[in-house]
């Protein structure tokens, strides 16, 4: 039955975080971006392509990246699969979180606990984004529930699966350092302890608790030759507050920024319920030593962040847990307070704005990316006076499936004409059309300043001729339907019909009984080129007039150039079709 009930309270607690994702992700037109986000997964994009450990410009912690690179290979998109690697990261991160409540305190605790914690608006942030902390929670996560388990049971397998873990966890942030410190000095005084310990497990034993540390010290090691201090952050010798009591003072605020309901129920929980689970509140301990030493060891501004105490909220949300157990009796009172917590974080969350907000050069560059409008330009370039920046943002969006060159912000500057590219989109944050005014650029999308611009060269003035052979559609319609019309013709001119955006598309228009006025009007790209004497096959569609009538339904061929407004001698196809009435 306590099994049972574990596992239901899992699944709640996971359908409620789910939800609160969904519902946040949902609501924006792209989740949350920042550069970390933008840069973790240019470095993932790298590792996929060309695994290495030591770079100079890696300036993060490395198993994110590895982490996010093996999957990158497996699914060969780089955007979306550095958030898929986050929100599973959380998953698991909730999953243990509960493993290790129902172990300390009982399903009902669990179910609190990871109710919680999960809902915390931080927590669904991290979820939302491509930083490092989810991959973080979830490592550490991992290997304190083997420690505390290896701990009870003595088993072998649970000290190897804490020290990998924990391993894991001291290559993805600094926060992790503490607790891999600590699982080599909790190791050896157990084994100094245990009398009957054989000298082989001793070593053994040696081994794992010191791969924590072996890591750090590598890692360590490599921040001293390159930066010349062994933890990397931006200094700030001036303003960074120093010493142990600016620290603890530094951890309550933050704590009680991330979720004011989970700390006070958290520092109940430990009053009734430390001495019951002594190992988990050194494991606190150890985590809240982050922050200050941090600031005044090595001051670093990464110590400034409210996001670096969402590690030590987790190892707190279990004390939560046990108090919320402690206070509700029977599991019906307790289902009902569950749900009670879990509408009302659903309301707060929902409501809660980003963090930060996403960069409109990225949301240009993924409109472009999604409408395919991206595919159908040659050649890529992005005006800006940096290789960093703007271009590593329409990178990623793009997911690498164009080169993009970097164009210095200079109006006479137009390298494409150097090249054999006949349609170019440029991204730039100015008004001026790139190229100068000798070039037509015009306006393919636009996000706020950013603006992609597409222009066309290699112009020709051979006339377009279209034979039609073939076209199937039905002889009546009714008003405002849609239909496709299949279509069958041959490339009568003497030049190629190219297949970007400045090539040659199939376009329809209605015609009233007098072919006068003209009514929705639609195109369909060609999707391959089609050389002189060339026959295709494709479809383009159709959507009726929104009057009933007698209409007239045209279809040619006409170049995407914005020059060009009409088809230049091509020999049009028309189809007499009766629109009726619903």
């Amino acid at each position: 039955m306590e099994k049972l009930a574990a596992e239901w309270g899992l699944l709640a607690a996971l359908g409620a975080f789910l939800s609160v994702v969904l519902a946040i992700g949902m609501r924006a037109a792209i989740p949350m971006l920042s550069y970390d986000d933008i840069y973790r997964a240019l470095f993932a994009h790298e590792w996929a392509r060309r695994p290495f450990f030591f770079t100079y410009l890696l300036q993060w912690l490395p198993f994110p990246l590895i982490a996010t690179g093996v999957v990158v290979r497996l699914t060969g998109e780089v955007f979306w699969t550095s958030l898929g690697v986050d929100v599973g990261a959380a998953i698991v991160c909730l999953c243990y979180l509960h493993r290790t409540s129902t172990r300390l305190f009982g399903s009902i605790a669990a179910w609190s606990a990871t109710s919680l914690f999960g809902l915390t608006p931080w927590v669904v942030f991290l979820a939302l984004s491509r930083y490092s902390e989810p991959i973080l929670l979830a490592a550490t996560a991992i290997g304190v529930f083997h420690w505390l388990r290896w701990s009870d049971m003595r088993q072998g397998r649970d000290l190897v699966k804490a020290a990998v873990a924990l391993g894991a966890a001291a290559l993805t942030r600094y926060e992790a350092w503490p607790l891999g410190l600590g699982l080599a000095v909790h190791g050896a005084a157990c084994a100094l302890i245990a009398r009957r310990t054989t000298r082989e497990r001793l070593g053994l034993s040696g081994l794992w608790c010191g791969l924590p540390l072996i890591l750090m010290g590598i890692w360590a090691v490599r921040n001293l030759l390159d930066y010349g201090t062994p933890l990397y952050g931006s200094a700030q010798w001036d303003t960074a507050p120093a010493g142990a009591w600016v620290g603890v003072a530094l951890i309550g605020r933050y704590l009680w920024q991330l979720s004011p309901l989970l700390c006070a129920l958290s520092l109940v929980g430990v009053c009734l319920y430390g001495r019951r689970a002594p190992l988990l509140c050194c494991l606190v301990g150890l985590s809240a030593i982050v922050p200050w030493y941090a600031v005044s060891l090595f001051r670093v501004a990464v110590a400034y962040q409210v996001r670096l105490m969402v590690l030590m909220l987790m190892l707190l949300a279990p004390f939560a847990g046990a108090a919320v157990a402690r206070a509700v009796r029977g599991h019906s009172a307790v289902a009902g307070l569950a749900v009670v917590m879990v509408v009302l974080q659903l309301a707060v969350d929902v409501r809660l704005p980003y963090p930060s907000r996403p960069l409109p050069m990225t949301v240009l560059a993924l409109g472009l990316a999604e409408s395919g409008a991206a595919d159908r330009f040659d050649a890529l370039y992005v005006e800006t006076p940096s290789r960093w920046g703007y271009p590593d943002e329409v990178r990623v969006a793009l997911n690498f499936r164009h080169p993009v060159e970097v164009l210095p912000p200079d109006a006479s500057s137009a390298p494409w004409k150097k090249t054999s590219a006949d349609a170019i989109l440029v991204l730039s944050d100015r008004e001026q059309r790139p190229g100068g005014e000798a070039d037509e650029a015009f306006v393919v999308s636009r996000v706020g300043q950013m603006t992609a611009w597409g222009l066309c060269q290699h112009r020709s003035t051979d006339a377009l001729q279209a034979q039609w052979l073939d076209a199937r559609i039905a002889g009546s319609m009714k008003v405002g339907s849609r239909a496709g019309a299949r279509v069958t013709l041959r490339n009568g001119g003497s030049r190629i019909w190219r297949a970007n955006a400045c090539g040659v598309s199939l376009v329809s228009r209605w015609l009233d009984g007098q072919h006068a006025g003209e009514h929705d009007e639609a195109r369909a790209p060609l999707m391959q080129p089609v050389k002189p004497g060339e026959t295709i096959v494709t479809e383009i569609p159709i959507r009726a007039p929104r009057s009933e009538g007698q209409y007239t339904l045209e279809l040619d061929v006409r170049e995407e150039r914005p020059d060009v407004s009409v088809a230049r001698g091509a020999s049009s196809l028309r189809i007499p079709i009766r629109v009726t009435g619903g």
